[in-house]
């Protein structure tokens, strides 16, 4: 109720200094931020932006009773006003009582446009700042967090207090931008909470403040626990009495088993591969499981490579590629841990897609061919396996022709060109390979252009 009636007061003031001293700010829905009008000779107008400065803007906000000026906005950051344009290279020392009487062009003399109507930021409309957190989402007990503090407009000098529920926590970070970042290196527990963050900007010896963010929270999981600490845990309990200690028996065991993570595959490239193209699958598991092997496995068949690496990750090459390679694969990690072999889960799977490669094209002769001549063109396509059927298609109407070849490249006759030939060819090639029909890639694409010459 109480932000509500300041929020109407601040309307009223301005709309009456925007009537009593033939100003007023519009485009926004802010009271004290928009772009700048001014009243003269019955009709509402703007202010272009040559020479606009932090002065100018602190004369207009003063004129509205917006307090002191945060920024000077110029190309119609608020947008497009209409009407007459009324003030141009406004030259204002910020000590005026109005626009009207700081140094200018005269009214309605200038040489621009409405798309370089002036507009303003006052202090008394320092906007919400919004609140960000990386990483996003349960962030694990020993990462590094950090929340982001920012506030819409230019560049301006300010601090960033950050508070967090529940305790009493309270940071500021001082920053030369509209932006300040609180860095919480190794997160615990005690980091745990919902943080919101407030903006203070000083502006002749006086401190603004926006209201506080929304909350965005920290939750913290677990420590992750690593392969030194497997083994047989007990505890004991000890306690003084008259200067003397007094323990129990030890607790039965428990034993804490660590699981190795499962890895991640990747393949490069990815996407279509042609064959003859050389392939690298990569296996990857997180920091702190250096030191073990790497299999790489095809899931249709057996294991097809094993890699030993002292790092987090390893490699396996596939030097050109067949369609025998063909297929999805997966990989897993095994390392040698207090005397007993550990393996992770087989990783997600990834396809290694195959398939016949992308065929060129020519055509004899070149270029525009005389009405009558023959034309040849010719479709080949570089591949160990020969034989199969190459297909002509003209990419604007019904034309198609396939012809079986022994080779690895057919052409096409076309025996007295004429005005029907004209236009652009492309050819593809396919192939009985393994019990099922491949198709290569597009070629790119020749034109026939014929001349009664």
């Amino acid at each position: 109720m109480v932000n509500n009636l300041l929020l109407l007061v601040s309307c009223f003031l301005s709309s009456y200094s925007a009537s009593d001293n033939l100003i007023r700010l519009s485009g926004s829905n802010e009271p004290c931020s928009g772009r700048v009008e001014i009243y003269y000779s019955g009709v509402w107008g703007t202010v272009c932006d040559d020479l606009w400065d932090l002065n100018d803007a602190a004369v207009a906000c003063r004129q509205l009773g917006c307090g002191p000026a945060l920024y000077a906005l110029p190309l119609a950051q608020f947008g497009q006003g209409t009407g007459p344009i009324w003030l141009d290279n406004l030259g204002c020392s910020g000590s005026e009582t109005s626009l009207a009487v700081c140094g200018h062009n005269g009214f309605g003399i200038h040489d621009c446009g409405h798309h370089e109507d002036a507009g303003v930021i006052c202090s008394m409309s320092l906007p919400k700042p919004n609140i960000t957190i990386q990483p996003i989402g349960v962030v694990m007990w020993g990462q590094d967090v950090q929340i982001t503090c920012s506030i819409s407009g230019g560049e301006v000098e300010g601090s960033s207090i950050f508070t967090k529920t529940p305790g009493p926590f309270t940071q500021t970070v001082n920053s030369s931008s509209n932006s300040a970042t609180l860095y919480i290196p190794k997160v615990t527990f005690t980091d745990e909470g919902d943080y919101q963050c407030q903006f203070k900007v000083r502006i002749s010896s006086i401190d603004f403040s926006t209201n506080f963010s929304s909350d965005v929270p920290l939750y913290i999981k677990g420590e992750i626990a690593n392969l030194r600490e497997e083994g047989l845990y007990k505890c004991q309990f000890q306690r003084r009495v008259s200067d003397k200690y007094f323990n129990t028996s030890f607790s039965d065991s428990v034993q804490l088993t660590v699981f190795l993570q499962k890895p991640n595959i990747t393949l490069d490239p990815a996407g279509l591969v042609s064959i003859g193209q050389t392939v690298n699958i990569t296996c990857s598991v997180s920091e702190g499981q250096e030191g073990g092997s790497f299999i790489f496995k095809k899931t249709s068949g057996q294991i097809i490579h094993v890699v030993n690496s002292s790092s987090s990750s390893a490699s396996f090459q596939i030097n050109q590629v067949s369609l025998v390679d063909h297929g999805s694969y997966q990989c897993q990690f095994q390392r040698k841990s207090f005397n007993q072999d550990l393996s992770t889960n087989l990783s997600d799977s990834i396809q290694l897609n195959v398939s016949l490669p992308k065929p060129s094209i020519t055509m004899d002769p070149a270029g525009i061919v005389t009405f009558g001549d023959l034309i040849a063109i010719t479709c080949s396509v570089l591949t160990q396996y020969l034989g199969g059927s190459f297909t002509l298609q003209k990419t604007t109407g019904s034309f198609t022709k396939t012809q079986q070849s022994s080779t690895n490249s057919s052409t096409f006759r076309f025996l007295e060109a004429n005005n029907n030939h004209e236009g652009n060819y492309y050819c593809y090639y396919q192939k009985d390979l393994y019990h099922q029909t491949l198709t290569s890639p597009n070629s790119d694409s020749v034109t026939v252009s014929v001349s009664d010459n």
